[in-house]
């Protein structure tokens, strides 16, 4: 991928159907942005600036869901 990447990182696990992930600073991340984790690439859906939580859709751009145990470092794009 190209671009400036923004780091932050999940305060709680995230498992294989989760939708909604719990996050540590999220004010340079917006709806629209793409979050790597590991090797998924998600699509943040909305931003909950309030409660620091994204609502993502999973396995995008083809890549498998997996399960991330809390603290995950997270990278928009």
């Amino acid at each position: 991928m190209v671009g400036s990447a923004i780091t932050t990182a999940s305060s709680s696990s995230i498992g294989i159907g989760t939708t909604v992930i719990d996050v540590v600073g999220i004010s340079s991340i917006f709806g629209g942005d793409l979050l790597e984790i590991d090797d998924e690439i998600m699509l943040v859906a909305g931003v909950d600036n309030t409660s620091n939580k994204f609502i993502v859709r999973r396995g995008w751009m083809g890549t498998t869901t997996f399960f991330g145990k809390w603290g995950n470092s997270l990278y928009a794009w």
